[in-house]
């Protein structure tokens, strides 16, 4: 998924979160998403074995989910992170307690890179309402590294569920005996325990009697218990191609390598048959999701120690399609039923097999799947069906219902609930499971005055127009970007917008219910993206695409002309909001605004000195007159009143991010409701002022902060009160007034 660096704070959080919630008084707000329905990478799902629709969604970068049998739609449980702990929004992992539901634990984490810092352990005695303790682990996690699919690595012993199991990437396997208030390492005599340097990572070799052939870094990825063994028996898989499955059959305390095991892959996951005798093992010769080739579906009887290779397709290896497997559940109700998933086969897209023989015999669910979509019409990508999905990384049978089966993709959870038809080749029936669940990384947003509700430009998926902000739409196409990165409508003619993303950029003339593409593309600006600007009267765009200089064009992009005067040359520019002639561009490194009065063709200084390090410029679209200019910086925030010539330091802001606009309150001063992304009072968060920047309310508290939240947010220009942030993996967070 797309994705930022941040640092994480090594205090304490969850103290921290609960003292800043009080820094200043807080508008009642209602908070929920624009709805786009997924949108990303969902690597696992897991079911609580003990209270029936319970169940909880992990995601690469966007938290975690709660989804229950009385609210049967999916409750973010990690909005308690801010920017300043936004690498906690990556799950690294789940587990239940089929002791008591209502305990939780999730491994949190995005990146093991130095920049990213330490991951921690989180616990919960309420599903997931509240957490109540954090260990913070000593190495760091990768929620959004290779291997995320693969798991789960944290495991409650099933007897004494004050034991807990986590195995780690970089640091070994490690336990808790306290419902996850400490882990400590867990040693092993027999068993190589260290790490050895490579690359910028270390990386630990716990498991392995030597050190293994592949210095690839996943780890130990799943932890798991054998039925009916009174929590003694305990397997692990560790992604080493000489000794991947070790087991111990005294609760941990020492391990071996499990004999006869196939070689050669890495273990992805694993499942226990519902009365203990039979542990199924999807294999990959690669971490994933992407870069698998080859992999395979093994069967071990444990009470002879016998492996069978089950594997419902061989892999074309060196040909298509070359997958590999990695999803794989049981039915608790029928020791007999599995199903696993394929993941990486690009050629033909993943598929999920199903067996009722124990592994002897396969039926694949894609040959009679029936999809609807109306829930998420975008999951077409433009083509005339939607495919069965990539990146299939988990399955999952409803241990309370056989019939219901839930798959992960890229971009989505699909479910079925007839699974059984397949048994006698009937059409089986899926839908996507994503309501509540939003996962988009948000690059740029525009709220026009007429027509649609917003325009959205997303990582991934390249962007949307929303009529409704309560439905999901379809997605761009013409062009079809992979990632969106801006989108600009004008200002006095709001029925023409232009875009950039991945595959270049285009236009609409009616509102963004269709587009053109820019039939020619700015020289050194193949690779699109960058920021784009349109006009006040939608007749000339000024595109700086990254990597590139910024060029203007008088035609709907046929034609680009180099901007001259800027300097550096390729400083994202905004238009005005009223003047069709008048754009501007801000330099951070020397504090510099540059200003044009020619349609963007020439700029020149108009203030210099005015901040520097960091700083996001913004116009009021719509103001009477020119130049009603903001600048969202480290510093705090800036606004002018003259078109840039000078520039005033808004008091009782300490660092903004971002800063947008919306409709004024009723009997305001100023135009336009202002809002920041920053810290006002100390409350690092969403802030509003009615007033032009005298006084500030804040939006959010403690338990709604998305992580990190600056890439935009502005107002709906024709709701009181309403406002839209970009999220970084949560979506478009939507925001009305409730006071």
């Amino acid at each position: 998924m797309i994705h930022l660096k941040f640092s994480i704070l090594a205090s304490a959080l969850l103290g921290v979160l609960s003292a800043v919630g009080d820094a200043a008084s807080v508008t009642p707000y209602k908070w929920g998403n624009v709805k786009i329905g997924g949108g990303g990478f969902v690597p696992g799902i897991v079911y609580s074995s003990t209270q029936s629709g319970l169940l909880y969604a992990r995601t690469d970068i966007g938290g975690a989910y709660r989804w229950t049998a009385s609210k049967p739609q999916w409750t973010p449980i990690t909005d308690i992170f801010s920017a300043a702990s936004s690498n906690f929004l990556g799950v690294e992992s789940i587990a239940t307690d089929a002791k008591d539901p209502k305990r939780l634990y999730i491994a949190v984490g995005q990146y093991v890179k130095s920049w990213a810092g330490n991951g921690a352990i989180l616990a919960s005695k309420n599903q997931g309402n509240t957490w109540t303790t954090q260990w913070n682990a000593s190495f760091p996690m990768g929620s959004n590294e290779d291997g995320r699919g693969a798991g789960e690595r944290l495991a409650v012993n099933p007897v004494n569920n004050n034991i807990i199991f986590f195995g780690s990437r970089t640091a070994g396997l490690w336990m808790s005996t306290n419902y996850g208030q400490s882990f400590t390492l867990v040693t092993s005599k027999g068993v190589f325990f260290g790490s050895v340097t490579s690359l910028d990572l270390t990386m630990d070799y716990i498991f392995y009697p030597t050190p293994p052939t592949d210095n690839n870094g996943k780890g130990i990825v799943f932890v798991q218990f054998a039925p009916n063994t009174r929590g003694q028996t305990v397997f692990a898989g560790s992604h080493d191609f000489n000794n991947p499955l070790y087991r111990s059959t005294n609760g941990g305390k020492t391990w071996s390598s499990v004999s006869g095991q196939p070689k050669g892959y890495f273990p992805m996951r694993s499942a226990f048959s519902s009365d203990g005798r039979s542990l199924y093992v999807t294999y990959s010769n690669g971490p994933g999701p992407n870069g698998v080739t080859n992999g395979a579906v093994w069967k071990y009887t444990l009470s002879s120690g016998e492996w069978t290779d089950i594997t419902p397709k061989k892999p074309k290896v060196n040909s298509n399609p070359s997958f590999g497997y990695s999803g794989v559940s049981t039915d608790a109700k029928n020791p007999e039923i599995v199903v696993v998933s394929t993941i990486n086969n690009w050629a033909l897209g993943d598929d999920v097999y199903r067996s009722l023989d124990g592994g002897s015999t396969w039926k694949s669910l894609k040959s009679t799947a029936v999809q609807d979509i109306k829930v998420a019409p975008w999951l077409k990508f433009g083509k005339t069906a939607p495919g069965f999905g990539w990146w299939i990384s988990d399955v999952k049978i409803d241990p309370f219902n056989s019939n219901r089966i839930l798959y992960v993709t890229g971009a989505t959870i699909y479910g079925s609930t007839d699974v059984n038809n397949a048994d006698s080749g009937k059409q089986t029936h899926w839908s996507p499971v994503t309501k509540g669940l939003e996962e988009t990384s948000v690059q740029d947003l525009a709220s026009p005055p007429s027509g649609p509700a917003l325009f959205d430009a997303i990582g991934d998926l390249g962007g949307f127009t929303h009529q409704n902000v309560s439905r999901a739409a379809q997605m761009w196409t013409n062009p079809m970007c992979s990632s969106g990165s801006s989108v600009n409508f004008a200002g006095q003619k709001p029925s023409y917008v232009a875009r950039a993303g991945t595959d270049g950029g285009g236009y609409s003339v009616n509102a963004g219910k269709t587009w053109k593409k820019f039939t020619g593309v700015p020289p050194n600006g193949s690779g699109g993206l960058g920021k784009i600007a349109v006009s006040a009267d939608g007749k000339t765009i000024v595109w700086t695409p990254s990597n590139a200089d910024a060029y203007w064009s008088r035609n709907n992009g046929t034609n680009w002309t180099a901007v001259s005067g800027l300097n550096p040359a390729n400083l994202a520019v905004v238009a005005d909001g009223w003047d069709p002639k008048t754009f501007y561009a801000y330099d951070t490194n020397s504090g510099t605004l540059w200003a044009s009065t020619n349609s963007g063709k020439t700029f020149v200084k108009r203030a210099t000195g005015v901040v520097t390090g960091s700083g996001v410029l913004n116009t009021v679209y719509g103001s009477k007159g020119t130049g009603d200019l903001w600048l969202a910086s480290d510093d705090g925030l800036y606004h002018s009143t003259n078109g840039g010539k000078t520039f005033s330091k808004i008091t009782g802001v300490t660092s903004a991010e971002a800063v947008g606009f919306g409709a004024p309150a009723s009997g305001s001063s100023y135009s336009v409701t202002v809002y920041i992304a920053g810290v006002v009072d100390g409350f690092y968060g969403v802030h509003r002022s009615v007033d032009g920047g005298t006084t500030w309310t804040q939006l959010n508290d403690a338990k709604h902060q998305w992580g990190w939240i600056g890439k935009k947010v502005i107002g709906d220009p024709r709701k009181f009160g309403r406002v839209y942030v970009a999220t970084n993996g949560r979506g478009i967070v939507l925001g009305d007034d409730a006071s």
